[in-house]
């Protein structure tokens, strides 16, 4: 932008953001314009009282513990050349050649990534047929992609829909999904092909075939190393560090930003921005203590949704394209033990977890075998990811239970049995952006029915949440409801949810009743705050009735999966299940087709279904909508509404469990009413818990004024 006006001034260029890109964008800046000359003034705000962002690290008791990511790619050279110029060549370190092993669970067991993998393809026969990770089905459907054609039509699609496509559900389930969809903390069939792996769309359409195309960029990849040793280079490894931990690269980046006219400011939140055509400076930039700040030229290096509201003022267009991308919330825990016989050796880089694991983990990095020096002699250190798309809930807890949640998965997964010595979560709220195939589709239908003068417009999933969260807030006098919603939220946004845990009591209190094995199954389609809670009330009723009852649950990761819904129940039965309860839409009717095969008495999920098996679904939990939407609607006629949580209960009418058709004895009949009138009464409240409880917990767990022994 050319000012004619400029010619006895520097011109003037603020920089919002000191994350990684702001800092990067004003030492580039200063190196182009030299150390000593007047041309321009660079003033970068950052609203936090650090710089960096995500990247951060930070040493306590010997331990280097990095917050946000841990090193960087060489194949993108860029902060490599930072890196020298700014001179960290010494410090430069890449990860342990010894170690390089990447494991993935699976049915609970770890096994190692095959060798030769490449993205999501494998590049070497041998390893991957030998492999234990893939079934022989799943390796044969993988081996099809050469000889599948390539995608005809043109335009995007999800990363799930092209890997199915390509390789195989397996490949996506068990490779494709932790792998790829974890390096944008994203879910497979909602993440745009074309936004977060064009070079796989790439691949295909040049080699007709991922396969053939993998392997020779193996092929390539070998003859530059050939080549670099040839000319006596060391060939760099595929990720890089520094000896003091990404936070080097931040501290070193901000003191070299020491020029006259460079200026950095802490805790400098920005307000607004406005523009006057024709003034010397156009833009005025207004900070949060009143000051303000006149530029030529303006760069946002903020996230989109921030930077969504400080251009409102300048570009409606821009603000709203801005403020539709989604993003989401994550958490990382590190977590650190003392060597000894309750800790075995981390082996790897760390583990990948699928989503049909149902861990409350995403995965985990071994930092003290990944990097050099993480860690003081005789100690072994760890991060796992937790949140996520679809996971989000569980960043309603506070650090000190994430903590615990992180130590009894790794704990569980790795046989670990000592406590760990150190903690460390660092939180990263709503900064983790969604690359979606259909977002802007679900934001445009909210928008159309706002615009057409609607009071209430319902979204009855939990993928609505940030499309209403968005529209929302343009449309002030239209009421939007949020199936499974949490805070925060605008003030005319109604989340609504059912506590679970009540209806799920009573059917576990069946289950006991009705149980000839004394083992009970329960299957979730996920680990989320509502399924535990359903889970805990399931198990608490069943210990009421019989405290030796066993309940075995599985939370596959998946809600719409008929075929896994049959898998895990068939595992349960095989385990002596003779009594299901299951939920979550597609993963429930698998569930109940096979209960049908193996004549296995079963609950019905939200409606009463025993049609559907008139033989085996002894009742149904019942969550009738209308006693939400209508409480709702009084409040808007009757101007009261305020928003917020609806959590409706038996208490309210909104949840119930359907008659037992002349499957339940009288006696049995006559104990769960007699709870159930409890319930919806207030003399008994169910427990609510926040994690699959404990059998001790489950024994001291709050109880019913009523005998559960039968006459």
């Amino acid at each position: 932008m050319n000012h004619p006006n400029l010619t006895h001034r520097p011109r003037r260029i603020v920089i919002i953001g000191g994350g990684v890109t702001g800092l990067s964008t004003a030492y580039h800046l200063q190196k182009a314009f030299g150390p000593t000359t007047g041309d321009i003034e660079i003033t970068l705000l950052e609203s936090s009282d650090r710089l960096g962002g995500k990247l951060v690290s930070e040493r306590s008791e010997g331990f280097l513990i990095d917050g946000g990511p841990d090193c960087f790619l060489t194949r993108k050279p860029w902060a490599l050349e930072v890196c020298r110029e700014l001179g960290l060549e010494d410090d430069l370190m890449g990860t342990n050649k010894a170690q390089r092993k990447v494991l993935v669970l699976s049915d609970g067991t770890l096994h190692p990534l095959p060798e030769g993998i490449m993205l999501v393809v494998p590049t070497k026969f041998l390893p991957f047929a030998l492999s234990p990770l893939i079934s022989m089905p799943g390796k044969i459907r993988m081996a099809m992609d050469l000889f599948i054609p390539p995608r005809s039509e043109d335009g995007d699609e999800t990363l799930g829909h092209f890997v199915r496509r390509r390789l195989g559900q397996e490949a996506l389930d068990k490779i494709a999904e932790p792998l790829l969809s974890g390096i944008h903390v994203a879910e497979a069939d909602r993440l745009s092909l074309k936004a977060s792996f064009p070079r796989l769309m790439a691949v295909e359409q040049k080699y007709g075939s991922l396969t053939r195309g993998m392997i020779a960029a193996k092929r390539r990849m070998i003859q530059s190393k050939a080549a670099a040793k040839r000319d006596g280079r060391e060939p760099l490894p595929m990720f890089m560090s520094l000896q003091g931990g990404m936070q080097q690269y931040v501290d070193t980046l901000a003191e070299a930003l020491d020029h006259p006219y460079t200026h950095v400011h802490l805790n400098s939140r920005v307000e607004g921005i406005t523009e006057t055509p024709g003034n010397e400076a156009p833009y005025t930039v207004q900070l949060s203590d009143g000051q303000r700040l006149q530029a030529d030229e303006l760069v946002l290096t903020t996230p989109a949704n921030v930077s969504s509201e400080l251009v409102h003022n300048l570009d409606a267009e821009l603000a709203k394209a801005l403020g539709e991308i989604r993003f989401v919330s994550t958490a990382v825990v590190s977590l650190a033990y003392r060597n000894g016989p309750g800790v075995p050796p981390f082996d790897g880089f760390g583990f990948l977890i699928p989503r049909s694991e149902g861990r409350r983990i995403t995965a985990c990095t071994f930092s003290s075998t990944k990097f050099d020096n993480r860690t003081p002699e005789g100690y072994q250190m760890l991060r796992c990811f937790m949140g996520g798309p679809g996971r989000e809930e569980i960043l309603q807890l506070d650090d000190e239970q994430l903590t615990e949640v992180a130590a009894r998965e790794v704990a569980d997964i790795l046989d670990i049995s000592d406590a760990p010595v150190l903690s460390r979560t660092f939180r990263w709220p709503e900064l983790n952006p969604q690359y979606d195939l259909n977002h802007l589709d679900r934001v445009a239908a909210l928008r159309d029915y706002a615009s057409q003068g609607y009071t209430l417009i319902v979204g009855h999933s939990f993928n609505y949440g940030d499309a209403i969260k968005k529209v929302a807030e343009d449309y002030p006098d239209v009421v939007f409801a949020w199936s499974q919603g949490f805070p925060p939220m605008p003030e005319n946004v109604a989340a609504y949810a059912a506590p679970l845990e009540q209806s799920a009591y009573l059917c576990g209190m069946l289950g006991a009743y009705m149980s000839e094995t004394g083992k009970l199954g329960y299957i979730g389609g996920a680990e989320t705050p509502p399924m535990v809670a359903a889970l805990g009330g399931y198990m608490a009723g069943a210990k009421f009735v019989d405290p030796e009852v066993e309940v075995i649950h599985t939370f596959p990761g998946v809600w719409d999966d008929v075929e896994k819904g049959k898998e895990s129940a068939r595992a349960q039965f095989s385990a002596g299940v003779d009594f299901m309860m299951g939920r979550g839409d597609g993963l429930a009717e698998g569930v109940r087709e096979a209960c049908n095969e193996e004549d296995v008495y079963m609950i019905g999920d939200v409606v009463d279904q025993n049609e559907l098996a008139p033989e085996l679904i002894v009742t149904s939990t019942i969550w009738d909508l209308s006693v939400v939407f209508e409480k709702i609607l009084n409040e808007i006629a009757e101007g009261t509404f305020e928003g917020g949580m609806y959590n409706m209960g038996m208490e309210d009418g909104a949840t119930d469990i359907a008659p037992f058709h002349g499957l339940v004895s009288d006696d049995v009949a006559a104990k769960v009413e007699a709870v159930r009138e409890q319930i919806q009464n207030g003399s008994f409240v169910v427990p609510v818990f926040d994690d699959i409880p404990s059998e001790e917990e489950l024994l001291e767990a709050p109880q019913p004024e009523v005998d559960p022994a039968l006459e």
